[in-house]
């Protein structure tokens, strides 16, 4: 006959191992392994000019991935620029698509952001994107 303690220890700890949960999510990317990468259409540019930045997310073996969540963020922004996101999950070109606006920080210096990407599975990427300096011509009255 079982000792009825060790049969509820045994059925505890059952439990307990079962709720063990197999580490970070990776969404969409069960073995951990799609990459990213970033491009922006203009890396130097006056404040309030505009660059599309393009996040690309492929599986190890070179295809586009198809409905992967995508994080735009700054690393840097020295600018005060902004970051409008238009699409944050990639389309069929396996591409995610944001709006970078420079900033009017420091007009007389020439400043760096730097824009990163990542995915869940803490794959990251970065763009420096050069705000050059400049004063915007004074208004007529």
């Amino acid at each position: 006959m079982r000792n009825p303690i060790n049969s509820v220890l045994i059925l505890i700890m059952a439990l307990l191992l079962s709720s063990c949960g197999g580490g970070g999510s990776t969404s969409g990317d069960p073995l951990g392994t799609d990459t990213i990468t970033i491009s922006a259409s203009v890396t130097s540019l006056n404040a309030g000019g505009k660059s599309i930045i393009k996040a690309t997310v492929k599986k190890t073996t070179g295809t586009l991935v198809t409905g992967r969540s995508v994080t735009f963020s700054f690393r840097t922004n020295n600018s005060g620029g902004t970051i409008g996101v238009e699409n944050d999950e990639t389309q069929g070109n396996g591409e995610a698509i944001a709006i970078y606006t420079a900033g009017s920080n420091s007009p007389l210096n020439s400043v760096q952001d730097i824009i990163q990407v990542s995915l869940s599975n803490d794959s990251t990427d970065n763009v420096m994107i050069t705000r050059v300096a400049g004063v915007s011509p004074p208004s007529s009255p």
